[in-house]
């Protein structure tokens, strides 16, 4: 699997993994989540210990979360017609 399909199969167990793992970060590989972590770091070391330095796919758990687009439009969304 690419890493696109990683993530793909990442986001369609993301509700299941939330339930035990929330904030933990995960390592990835065909599909299926491999370890969990409290670090990114000790994460990617334990991805490159497994897989060496091939593709895994590193992620948190975390719920889906809003991203800014732009600090100004966030404001002005924010405050209404003012700014």
């Amino acid at each position: 699997m690419d890493l696109r399909e990683e993530k793909v199969a990442f986001i369609s167990q993301l509700e299941t993994l939330l339930l035990e793992h929330l904030g933990k970060w995960v390592v990835f590989k065909d599909g299926l989540p491999i370890s969990f972590h409290g670090t990114s770091d000790e994460a990617y070391r334990a991805g490159l210990e497994k897989f060496g330095p091939g593709e895994f796919l590193l992620d948190q758990v975390m719920t889906q979360k809003k991203k800014t687009i732009s600090f100004l439009l966030d404001y002005r969304m924010q405050r209404g017609s003012e700014g």
